[in-house]
């Protein structure tokens, strides 16, 4: 099985070696990795990603971990050989794991032309969806809210198109055990704020069930234009991830 260890020095060096006896394991590359060593929730927040298994091994057991990850106390270490030797115990850890949401990508500049539109979607489906509709214009991709709150300050932005829910981002003021990596936040509110401060038109576009979503049935009574800083604000929840709609509702 693939095991990548991400912690460093001696303590690394030593869980590399205990492993050696344990079976045949490749120590690769994080990318072709099934399962993650690391020795923080800190160093998990940087790595996390729904498709790996996680194990934190620290002294203090660390709160609100994700449902693919794990922790280990480390004068345990020996509670982590049958999880390494089995490892379709790791499938079957990684099958249980809900996929509600990408992890955060690069961003992604699309095209030349047209309008200077931000989009920000956590979901993979839903950026490629605006690379289609939204052909012929000059396009920002971001998957994350630190992302995109950078991306809307910048210059010459048109129009921001952004989701609703993102996972949540740490910031300065949480500690690192408040943080659920996962958990979906309204940050399009913030951003749609943020990029109308700076002068771009935005339209936050949901898709979650109104049934079942308290933001996405307030929506409902909300189908208005808004101004903010004299830019055009709308909340969007009755297409889908319509992001041309959303323009063209936007810029008609």
């Amino acid at each position: 099985m693939n095991v990548h260890i991400a912690i460093q020095g001696p303590v690394g060096k030593a869980i590399q070696q205990v492993l050696n006896l344990f079976g045949e394991h490749s120590y690769t590359d994080f990318e072709n990795a099934k399962l993650v060593l690391v020795d923080s929730k800190e160093q998990l927040l940087q790595l996390h990603t729904s498709d790996k298994y996680f194990v934190v091994l620290s002294v203090r057991e660390p709160s609100k971990l994700p449902t693919n990850a794990e922790w280990h106390a480390v004068p345990q270490l020996a509670t982590l050989i049958p999880l390494i030797s089995d490892e379709t115990a790791i499938d079957r850890k990684l099958g249980k794991s809900p996929s509600v949401s990408g992890g955060e990508v690069p961003v992604e500049y699309v095209g030349m032309g047209g309008l200077r539109i931000v989009v920000v979607d956590d979901t993979a489906k839903n950026r490629e969806l605006a690379k289609q509709l939204l052909a012929g214009n000059t396009l920002a991709i971001a998957s994350s809210y630190a992302q995109a709150m950078k991306l809307v300050g910048e210059s010459g932005i048109n129009v921001v198109l952004t989701d609703l829910y993102l996972p949540m981002s740490k910031h300065g003021a949480l500690s690192v055990d408040a943080i659920e990596i996962g958990k979906l936040v309204p940050y399009g509110m913030l951003i749609a704020l943020e990029a109308a401060r700076h002068g771009a038109d935005v339209a936050i576009v949901t898709d979650a069930n109104h049934h079942q979503d308290c933001f996405s049935a307030a929506f409902d009574v909300m189908r208005h234009t808004y101004s903010v800083n004299g830019k055009k604000l709308l909340l969007l929840n009755n297409c889908g991830k319509n992001w041309a709609q959303a323009l063209k509702l936007l810029r008609p």
